[in-house]
């Protein structure tokens, strides 16, 4: 099972035993109603094995959850507005194809070429449903606080659609100067042309691309995040 892989299924085995035991109900007890033994609920909720989408709706009528739900808090797609969060969550459950071969690079170097080989520390899978499958995408994890206002925290999985172009207010990854690539929100001047890239900390500074700036370049844009916990 791969890391992210397995990372969601601990996430909704979390969930269905934080909602079991709330009911007061008993492994047997869950085991019962799903026609299942109490060893294989068991497994569920400590991500041991893999959840069909059938079982999972069965398990979730039992307990009263809405099965979208399940991950609706730890999932969040930064490419449209927040009717289309629903509808990734809840397409998360419907099919399980995972698509291959997103790299997760340890940095990406603005001093060099974008994206080098060598940097590339696994390829990881995602659920066809999360992402579209015309586009390319790359991955990294979050590294300090800088973003934590749009609930990005250190060690999320962000994953990034490969392009040169990005909207006003988008979160994107960045190259500046001869730095490592950063992730912030984009904002550009069309006056003067000053790009600002807005952290979501107060405890951070903007950093501004002006004339003066060496070299600028977007990478990417952020497409979905993956909350740690």
């Amino acid at each position: 099972m791969a890391k992210i892989d397995k990372a969601i299924y601990e996430i909704v085995g979390h969930k269905l035993r934080d909602e079991r035991e709330k009911l007061g109900y008993s492994l047997e007890f869950v085991a019962d109603k799903v026609g299942l033994t109490k060893k294989t609920i068991q497994r569920y909720e400590t991500a041991e094995s893999r959840i069909t989408t059938e079982t999972l709706y069965s398990l979730c009528s039992v307990l009263k959850i809405d099965p979208k739900d399940l991950i609706s808090h730890f999932i969040f797609d930064f490419s449209n507005d927040n009717s289309e969060v629903e509808h990734v969550t809840s397409e998360f459950f419907r099919g399980r194809q995972s698509i291959p071969h997103y790299p997760l690079y340890s940095h990406i170097s603005c001093g060099t070429a974008s994206f080098i080989e060598d940097n590339i520390e696994e390829y990881i899978t995602l659920p066809n449903a999360f992402l579209n499958p015309k586009k390319q995408y790359f991955c990294q994890y979050a590294k300090g606080d800088s973003m934590i206002g749009e609930n990005i925290l250190p060690g999320d999985l962000l994953v990034f659609e490969k392009t040169d172009i990005i909207e006003d207010g988008k979160i994107g990854c960045f190259c500046v100067d001869h730095n490592e690539a950063t992730c912030k929100k984009f904002y550009q001047d069309r006056a003067s042309g000053i790009i600002t890239l807005q952290p979501s900390n107060d405890n951070y500074l903007p950093q501004l691309v002006t004339p003066n700036t060496i070299s600028f370049r977007v990478i990417g844009k952020l497409a979905l995040v993956i909350n740690k916990r």
